[in-house]
């Protein structure tokens, strides 16, 4: 956990030597123990909420320990090499998939060595990036399969778009991959153009029927139909007014996700040529991004220096060395390309088509690199290894191997299976798993009762036990700005004078401030409460224990007088309660 010590999403402070989650990785895994506590999702809609389910169950196993979390985590991420493996493998040869799946772990254990350093996100934080990885690279390997048995697939028609439309409760921009996937479709199937449009129809019933539980859900529970927080969308209206996704939210202050929405297309009918510019420059940068993966020539100190993030200093221009290496490097990749067309034609085709509609639905709302094309920028060195795999298989070939395929790449293709046509029992199964899996964040919410805090009900019991006086608490309590909270202390750090969790929009419990303090959240039935304990020095801090807070509220934190722990009885402090609250 040590490489993690300065992460951005999962640092490690005071007083704890373990690491809790910040910024987004702290926003799924404060709903995840939302949903275990009973009280439902943060959020009325919330985003990602199949991995909020996914970290739930994760802590419903393991607890609150981070090494074990990250350890349950991982032995699922494990997979995605193996998935490389088996789409590489189908795609080329044994060596190509040899090949991506090494490709894989390298570029893994790097993002672990600076992730200190860089914001990467890994295998060890609790962001939804990684899972939602392995899980489209499933995709691809169960779609592929479709369009090997593309006489009878029908059945696995159905189970693609099913698969499809629970990818969109990770991420909703998967929902880009319907319509590349079925004009892909459309030449395989060819000239059955018949049998395109019934399976194509089937793919969209299996999509619905995925994440129509969700929808009913929201609709429900906010009165739309909506995938994903509305709310977001003010994000993209900022990003269309030329801002950051934050900068101009107050240009959309009091509008609806509606108003924002028109706002959105109105920029797209009423200036299509700024639109047009900077879609198409979001793409390649996702794509120079993508190829940036690979290796390139960098100031090298030797392994046991320092990271040295180079990109700080770099301007942009490669090197003359680097220019030369990048064309080797798309070289290779337009020969994978080439040798993934020769052994599957159009189905060799599907990660490059995945890779430009996923790449193509971040640009849409301005976004490109990072975290944004992370599920999609394996897709380079993918056909980088089914590159140099053909290479070396035409050189040996070139110095006299034998031409077998198989027995040297495993490039032989396997021939598809007899046709087969499904029962409806089978159709009528995949609808059940559809529907149940669809239905889990809904059926999480709704089954886990709700969790007795020990303070809610008897708040002068609990303030008794702490030694507190009963007269002089309801003093306290009778300010406009004081309050009494019950709930849960999860992640608390310290921070000693000016210090603090930099970030563009910092969690007010751990932004920098002129004063120690210890900081964090408190999840109570209503939300999450950003909290701040003026505090000289660190001490031993409950975490993930129930406590009763006293305090004032301070603009967007509160700040606690008093905060006590009826479990093993320990209090903490900041002055008497018979002070006042400061003035806002």
């Amino acid at each position: 956990m040590t490489s993690l010590r300065n992460s951005f999403y999962a640092p490690i402070t005071p007083p704890y030597l373990q690491p809790f989650p910040a910024s987004d990785a702290a926003y799924y895994d404060t709903s995840a123990q939302s949903l275990l506590m009973g009280f439902g999702f943060v959020q009325h809609i919330p985003t990602r909420p199949l991995f909020i389910v996914f970290l739930a169950a994760l802590h419903a196993l393991l607890g609150q320990d981070y090494a074990c979390l990250v350890f349950g985590q991982t032995l699922l991420l494990a997979l995605f090499p193996v998935a490389l493996y088996l789409l590489g493998k189908r795609l080329h040869s044994r060596a190509a998939g040899v090949t991506v799946a090494l490709l894989a772990i390298l570029r893994e254990w790097n993002s672990l060595l600076v992730a200190s350093d860089v914001r990467v996100s890994n295998t060890k934080m609790l962001l939804s990036d990684f899972v939602t990885t392995l899980a489209l690279t499933a995709f691809l390997l169960l779609v592929l399969r479709w369009f090997r048995e593309r006489r009878d697939g029908s059945l696995l028609a159905f189970v693609s778009g099913g698969a499809l439309g629970l990818l969109l409760l990770l991420r909703t921009q998967s929902a880009f991959l319907a319509p590349g996937v079925l004009l892909l479709a459309f030449p395989i199937f060819w000239p059955k153009w018949k049998t395109w449009f019934a399976q194509s129809a089937l793919f969209a019933a299996g999509l619905v029927l995925a994440v129509s539980p969700w929808l009913a859900r929201n609709y429900f529970v906010a009165g739309q139909l909506s995938l994903d927080d509305p709310t977001q969308v003010k994000n993209v209206a900022s990003m269309y007014g030329g801002g950051t996704p934050s900068s101009n939210l107050d240009q959309f202050a009091g509008q609806s996700p509606e108003e924002a929405s028109r706002f959105v297309v109105d920029t797209i009918l009423h200036r299509p040529a700024y639109v047009a510019g900077f879609v198409t420059n979001q793409f390649l940068a996702n794509s120079i991004d993508t190829l940036l993966v690979l290796p390139i020539f960098a100031r090298y100190d030797g392994l046991s220096a320092p990271i040295h993030p180079y990109w700080y200093e770099w301007d942009g221009h490669p090197s003359t060395a680097n220019a030369l290496l990048f064309l080797v490097y798309l070289v290779v990749i337009s020969l994978g390309i080439a040798a993934a067309w020769k052994r599957l034609r159009w189905a060799g085709l599907l990660p490059l088509v995945f890779f430009i509609c996923y790449a193509l639905s971040t640009s849409l709302a301005r976004y490109s690199g990072w975290r944004y094309i992370f599920p999609a920028d394996w897709v380079g060195y993918f056909y980088f290894a089914l590159g140099a795999a053909e290479f070396f298989s035409l050189a040996a070939l070139v110095f006299g191997a034998s031409g077998d395929a198989d027995r040297h790449t495993g490039a032989q293709v396997d021939p598809s299976p007899a046709a087969r046509h499904p029962s409806l029992v089978f159709f009528l199964l995949s609808s059940f798993i559809f529907l149940f899996l669809g239905s889990l964040p809904w059926l999480t919410e709704s089954i886990i009762p709700r969790t007795t805090l020990p303070c809610a009900d008897s708040v002068p019991a609990c303030l008794a036990a702490a030694g507190v006086d009963e007269a002089r608490a309801a003093r306290f309590l009778g300010q406009p700005d004081a309050l009494a909270l019950s709930g849960r202390v999860l992640y608390p750090r310290y921070f000693s004078r000016g210090n603090g969790l930099a970030s563009t929009n910092p969690n007010p419990a751990y932004a920098p401030r002129d004063f120690p303090r210890m900081g964090f959240y408190l999840l109570t039935p209503d939300g999450v409460t950003q909290s701040i304990l003026p505090m000289k020095g660190a001490r031993p801090f409950p975490n993930a224990a129930d406590a009763l807070l006293l305090g004032c509220q301070r603009g967007d934190y509160v700040e606690a007088r008093l905060v006590f722990f009826p479990a093993t009885g320990e209090a903490f402090e900041n002055g008497p309660l018979d002070a006042p609250c400061p003035n806002p």
